[in-house]
């Protein structure tokens, strides 16, 4: 979340500048605003940085893992890199038929695919950033710079509240878990609502509102989508075999968002009223995923 917000809010540093020169330089915008091309070669160039940071990375872990090794006294019984890190014990190691094992297992009780279901349905609700900056140009008439810094406010939410308030919800009891499901999700559902008045001309948001209600947004999702379905995952699966259960989370989050990622970008984004299905979808899941939060947590329990 760091990273979405620290992102964004470069992509807007970057248009505005892009968007400065050009009316500087009296040049008549084209009907497709091109100032974004330069974000995304910007975007190119820091890829660079990631692969040299994992280099660095790469070495420094094989280093450790050599040396773990050697002082385990497998020295004597071992030559190059590669023979020291492939001498790790077996016992320490999970096959593809664990994991598997494991995933049957879960997949027996029903608070593992409540964890899923709302998951999925959460993390289209998150990935709504993806068009954000594209919603509020077309919906509120914001330039591309000031479109992508309310995407930055929103990634800004979700690291706030879970910064602040992770540890606090997990030490909650059931009850207290599950009001404060209801007020965090009741919030994303009247955002979600909010903005579908706006769309339908019912009633008319602000600017500045609808950017406040962003920032809500990433606030409201963020516990319910990071917290309880990892607090599950840790604790069925232990720190060895977690991330299977987690990966089969995502995996069916993953599949829900190829098709609403194309749903969306499908649309006529610059009409307003396209932007009506699209959050009618994302009131349904919201309000899909804060009933199987709550059924997970009670049968969790």
């Amino acid at each position: 979340r760091v990273g979405n917000a620290l992102s964004f809010f470069a992509f807007a540093s970057v248009l505005q500048i892009v968007q400065a020169q050009r009316q500087s330089s009296s040049i008549v915008a084209a009907a497709t605003d091109g100032s974004w091309r330069v974000v995304f070669w910007v975007s190119s160039l820091l890829q660079l940085f990631p692969l040299f940071t994992f280099g660095i990375y790469q070495r420094i872990k094989d280093a450790k893992v050599v040396c773990s090794i050697n002082n385990n006294n497998h020295q004597h019984a071992v030559g190059s890199k590669e023979e020291k890190i492939a001498a790790i014990p077996s016992q320490q190691r999970r096959t593809m038929k664990d994991s598997l094992k494991i995933l049957g297992g879960e997949a027996k009780y029903l608070s593992f695919w409540m964890h899923l279901i709302s998951r999925s349905c959460l993390m289209i609700v998150a990935s709504f950033l993806l068009f954000v900056p594209s919603y509020m140009a077309n919906a509120f008439g914001m330039s591309s710079s000031e479109s992508a810094r309310v995407g930055s406010l929103y990634a800004l939410g979700s690291l706030l509240v879970v910064t602040f308030f992770a540890k606090p919800y997990s030490m909650m009891n059931v009850n207290k878990k599950i009001i404060s499901t209801v007020v965090l999700l009741g919030s994303l559902l009247g955002c979600s609502l909010l903005h579908m008045a706006h769309i339908a001309g019912v009633y008319t948001i602000s600017s500045l509102g609808a950017t406040v209600s962003m920032f809500l947004w990433g606030v409201s999702f963020s516990i319910p989508f990071y917290i309880p379905p990892s607090m599950y995952a840790l604790k069925r699966g232990g720190s060895e075999s977690s991330a299977t259960i987690a990966d089969a989370f995502d995996f069916g989050g993953f599949m829900m968002l190829a098709w609403f990622n194309g749903f969306v970008a499908g649309r006529q984004q610059e009409v307003l009223m396209s932007w009506f299905a699209p959050f009618c979808a994302l009131t349904i899941f919201s309000a899909v995923s804060l009933v199987t939060l709550i059924i997970a947590t009670l049968t969790e329990s």
